[in-house]
């Protein structure tokens, strides 16, 4: 940060607070860390997977149960 001081008598206040301020400011760190991803995003992209697979988008995590239960009861009917 760079602070503008004045040596004129009349800008002595203003350059005393901008030099507070930039004290202030050098204690300022900053920490950049990639964020998590919620649930919801999650969830959003789990439904974009599902639809590029050309599944429908109101079960996407059902599909694996309903394939197992139509092939049980197709199995059944073929048995009767």
């Amino acid at each position: 940060m760079f602070v503008n001081v004045s040596p004129a008598d009349y800008n002595s206040e203003e350059t005393a607070t901008s030099l507070v301020y930039a004290s202030r400011v050098k204690l300022i760190t900053n920490d950049a860390s990639k964020a998590q991803e919620s649930a919801e995003v999650n969830k959003l992209k789990k439904m974009i997977r599902a639809l590029k697979a050309g599944k429908s988008i109101a079960d996407p995590d059902e599909d694996d149960e309903e394939e197992d239960d139509e092939a049980a009861s197709g199995a059944g009917a073929a048995a009767s």
